[in-house]
């Protein structure tokens, strides 16, 4: 049996180049021939590195910065023929930059969402205020909605933006870096958050970031911006086609295509034989490459072994040298003395 899963393209892209214009000076192009889509229904995480013009494309999509060539369609309309107050209907937008709001309460700021709705005084019907109340309890802020902004952390602060864009009722969300200032257990929360909300409200919802795990993890379809184009896929197809480490690249690090990650590049100054499975083996390979050596699975001449054995309940390594045996009854004990053991390695300096 096949099944159809049904989207829409709530912003498509032709031939798209974004950048810098002024009237007279040359324009500074920053990306060129992008021909991208967001669908609805999908969390997009747009990734490349510091100065790759993420931010350019996310303004340029926006409406907030005009297109240079090509151009953006919004539900198949052009952008560049639509009203404020249309696009105000059609895309909410989050922005890195910290907004004083004063003294205003949670629920104040998430009302500042109904304004395209609103009368020329602001003035909020019951339609208006039940969005509002969806809107805090799709993001489950409700203990915040009376507390200042003032007085909020970071990431509450964070689920409040995400609610007033909520309550503009947008079929497109974008977010420029809304994690850049949250610690690790709030980022992962706000990108879950916006992943739910992209799946059980088809939202079509577009952030840049900087945390590529958390993208890789997470995100739909991930848009890799860097020289002056943007590849996009499933963040898995672009590990396995090198895409990250291509984007990435830089002296002393490396991408993990196990792990999804970046992690430093050196070259190995033992090596060991380790061929255990689980968690504590994994951890354990970690914590050996991490002190320069290189793990081997089959056993080689004048090579170290290493060994898991369960002594009741408690994990015991073996270490094994030339028929030497020798217990450890921590993961630190073995580490400290096998980099005790290890080849000093000379210095660039």
């Amino acid at each position: 049996m096949l099944f159809c899963i049904l989207t829409l393209e709530a912003i498509r892209t032709d031939s798209l180049s974004v950048g810098y214009a002024s009237p007279r000076q040359t324009p500074h192009l920053v990306a060129s021939g992008l021909d991208l889509t967001l669908q609805t229904g999908e969390l997009v995480c747009l990734l490349g590195p510091n100065g790759a013009g993420k931010s350019t494309v996310m303004r340029t999509l926006s409406g907030m910065q005009p297109v240079l060539d090509g151009q953006v369609l919004i539900n198949g309309t052009k952008l560049d023929t639509m009203s404020a107050s249309d696009r105000a209907t059609r895309i909410g937008i989050v922005l890195t930059e910290r907004i004083d709001v004063g003294y205003l309460s949670g629920y104040a700021l998430v009302s500042l969402g109904r304004y395209p709705y609103t009368d020329w005084s602001g003035r909020m019907g019951e339609a208006d205020h039940r969005a509002v109340s969806e809107a805090i309890d799709a993001v489950s802020a409700r203990d915040l909605a009376e507390r200042p902004i003032s007085e909020m952390s970071d990431g509450e602060r964070q689920k409040i933006l995400i609610a007033r864009v909520l309550a503009q009722d947008t079929e497109v969300i974008l977010l420029d870096e809304p994690t850049a200032f949250l610690d690790l257990a709030r980022r992962v929360e706000i990108v879950a958050l916006l992943r739910r909300l992209a799946h059980e409200s088809d939202k079509a919802i577009l952030m840049s970031t900087h945390d590529l795990d958390n993208a890789v993890r997470n995100a739909d379809r991930i848009w890799l911006m860097t020289g002056g184009r943007v590849e996009t896929g499933i963040p898995e197809s672009l590990v396995l086609n090198k895409s990250f480490q291509s984007a990435f690249a830089g002296k002393g690090i490396e991408f993990d295509e196990a792990s999804g990650g970046f992690r430093p590049s050196h070259e190995p100054v033992a090596r060991i034989c380790f061929s255990e499975s689980g968690l504590v083996a994994t951890w354990t390979a970690r914590a050996l490459e991490r002190i320069g050596y290189e793990v081997r699975s089959e056993p080689e001449a004048k090579t170290i072994s290493l060994s898991l054995t369960r002594d009741e309940a408690k994990t015991i390594w073996v270490l094994d040298s030339a028929g030497d045996r020798q217990p450890f009854d921590s993961l630190d004990k073995l580490i400290g003395h096998l980099k005790i053991q290890l080849p000093k390695v000379p210095s660039d300096g």
